[in-house]
């Protein structure tokens, strides 16, 4: 298909090389910023392909379900004998979420599930920015069939594997799956164990779910791909998987669709320098005198878009426009499949912010964070990251403290040693965790480490480190037992201090490692119950509930995508879902802030509906923030707080 910035320009007889540089058009689209180099060239002249516009696939998902689908499974179907769900009926509600069939006996697969598969099929690759709830598992289970993979290797979530394996034990009713698939977690690959296994399995297809772990072109797991699929095994294929694609940066994934694709069907630059400079263009968290000037970006704009496109395009709404121009040509791409719908159904989602009261403790604790950056034992913190860390465990009510304390002297060697370990392992692209850069330097590699490793290693037995909670105030304890007694949901909280004892004084099942509580799954929990954020806010299917409390205002907006899509998803019942988000400090006001900037960010760039974005939203507006502010209230007094910095 041709480019339609070309097809409209020639519809008023004019081409990108006859429009005059000096005209207000022309100086857009040949202007300074990410230069008009062969790769934009490239990437304009990639073939457009919608998958939501092939009306082949209805016939692909028939021949699909003749070729590896299994007849009718009739314990499956409903025992009521209703040919249809009825919401009223509990026998239909078992069946809907007893089997992914839905009570029906038989599967059929949504058209984006056939386009996925296809794509794989086709260019033995895939990257799917597909939505929480879209049918990833599905797909994950059927890519090895529809491409010939005789060992498939899917790496996802420690947490997840289980219920990975129970959904496979499911579909395998329906579908006949793969010849030999392997569940490994992130977490193992970044361990010795996990690399052996790798080599050993040794993978002709890598399938990736939830596949924004892999964004750390620096993390172990992310470096070890990377060599199998571009040294160890250059001919396994490899599928990219993930509801939140891209948190802040198009460099999150570009690796990734590197990977994915075949070589030139790529919608980035695939060396890195250049896809950087787009990314100094179109990322989120840049500020406008920072951001690089669009310039060939433009050319992704159609006639409209750039008569939109009014003073310095750097800004939010022409970054906007240039975002979105960017998302249709990637989601145009053969190989690349993505959801930009809404959200089945007519549920909507409310966030209402909330606060509560807190005792002078807390408020002269927050005094010490802020004024001494120490925690209110005296404990000096020494990266500005840790702050936002602390000020989430005081406003719940408490800290953490070592206890004991550790010699100041080992404190020191351990802070030189961790140190020295983020130095090497920048520098050093094949040596990706602590203890390869130990054994590195052991060999005599980087001999400036040794004598600092000599003296962690020295002192480093003589103390044991352990971290107690201290407990200064019980109102966001007491606050959270309160929603209890008043609603039937899930408490999502952060930090395990806090749910433990939560649990322990509600009687609430605490869902923590595993997403298990007294060897049941949070999916079979009718009753009020807490869940671990960390451990559930990937994976699960949570339709039951259409009620939450978030007691720890996470940071990112893939994040809160994720922890929504627990129940905001496909066969939810409920028309309205609620979410109850305690905000009682300036930094838990400021996580929630930027979280919905990044939701935004993503939606643009991906064109993957954002929950954050599709909510109704109750929270304090920046004006109500800084009023607080200058009034002095403690809560909300922060002296280097930027609540005008986006224009």
């Amino acid at each position: 298909m041709p480019d339609p910035l070309d097809a409209l320009l020639s519809r008023v007889g004019k081409s990108r090389e006859t429009i005059s540089p000096k005209s207000s058009l022309g100086k857009k689209l040949h202007g300074g910023g990410v230069a008009n180099t062969e790769e934009v060239k490239r990437i304009l002249s990639l073939p457009y392909y919608r998958w939501q516009e092939d009306t082949a696939l209805n016939w692909m998902g028939k021949e699909l379900i003749s070729w590896l689908g299994k007849p009718t499974v009739e314990s499956c179907k409903r025992r009521c004998g209703h040919p249809e769900h009825d919401k009223e009926c509990p026998e239909c509600r078992r069946a809907f979420f007893a089997c992914p069939c839905h009570g029906e006996g038989h599967m059929a697969p949504r058209l984006l599930q056939v386009a996925a598969l296809q794509a794989i099929h086709d260019f033995g690759g895939l990257l799917g920015a597909i939505r929480v709830g879209g049918g990833k598992t599905l797909i994950t289970y059927l890519a090895g069939p529809v491409c010939g993979a005789e060992r498939v290797l899917l790496f996802l979530k420690a947490s997840l594997i289980q219920k990975t394996r129970r959904d496979f034990k499911l579909l395998s009713r329906h579908w006949h799956g793969p010849k030999r698939i392997h569940l490994m977690s992130y977490e193992l690959l970044s361990r010795d164990r996990g690399l052996a296994e790798l080599y050993a399995y040794r993978p002709d297809l890598v399938l990736a779910d939830e596949a924004q772990k892999l964004k750390n072109t620096k993390a172990a797991c992310t470096k070890r791909i990377h060599g199998y699929l571009t040294k160890e095994n250059k001919d396994a294929k490899y599928v990219d998987l993930s509801g939140t694609t891209t948190k802040r940066s198009i460099l999150e994934y570009h690796h990734r669709i590197n990977w994915a694709l075949p070589d030139g069907l790529q919608p980035l630059p695939r060396k890195y320098p250049e896809a950087k400079s787009w990314a100094d263009a179109i990322d989120e968290g840049i500020k406008p005198g920072a951001r690089l000037m669009p310039g060939a970006l433009l050319q992704l704009c159609t006639l409209e878009e750039l008569s939109n496109m009014t003073g310095d395009p750097r800004k939010e709404a022409g970054v906007k426009i240039i975002r979105q121009a960017y998302a249709r040509r990637l989601l145009s791409t053969p190989g690349v499949c993505g959801t930009e719908d809404q959200f089945d159904g007519a549920m909507s989602i409310q966030i209402q912010a909330h606060e509560y009261d807190v005792s002078e403790a807390v408020i002269s604790a927050f005094d010490t964070l802020r004024c001494n950056w120490a925690t209110p034992d005296g404990h000096q913190i020494d990266q500005a990251s840790s702050l936002w860390r602390h000020a989430r465990e005081l406003a719940q009510g408490f800290f953490y403290r070592w206890d004991p304390p550790p010699p100041k002297e080992w404190l020191q060697a351990r802070r030189e040693w961790s140190t020295a370990v983020r130095e090497i392992i920048k520098n050093y692209r094949d040596l990706d965790t602590p203890m390869v850069a130990a054994r590195a330097v052991d060999k005599g590699r980087i001999p400036w480490a040794a004598p600092i490793l000599n003296k962690w290693r020295a002192i480093k037995p003589t103390f044991e480190p352990k971290t107690v909670p201290e407990w200064i105030d019980d109102s966001a304890l007491h606050w959270a037992a309160k929603w209890a007694e008043r609603n039937t949901g899930i408490i999502w909280v952060h930090e395990t201090a806090f749910g433990m004892r939560l649990s322990k004084e509600t009687g609430l099942a605490y869902y923590a490692a595993g997403g298990r509580y007294n060897g049941r799954m949070i999916e079979d929990e009718t009753k009020t119950c807490i869940a671990s954020i960390e451990a559930n806010k990937e994976g699960r299917n949570l339709q039951q509930f259409s009620q939450a409390l978030v007691m720890s205002c996470p940071p990112g907006g893939d994040v809160w995508e994720q922890m929504l899509g627990r129940m905001h998803r496909d066969g939810q019942q409920a028309d309205e879902i609620t979410y109850d988000v305690p905000l009682i400090c300036y930094e838990q006001w400021d996580v929630f802030r930027k979280a919905r900037y990044e939701a935004r960010y993503i939606e643009d760039t991906t064109r993957q509906a954002q929950k954050l974005n599709f909510a109704d939203i109750e929270v304090q507006e920046e004006l109500d923030i800084a009023s607080r502010h200058m009034e002095g209230d403690p809560l909300w007094c922060k002296d280097n707080a930027s609540f005008f910095e986006r224009s």
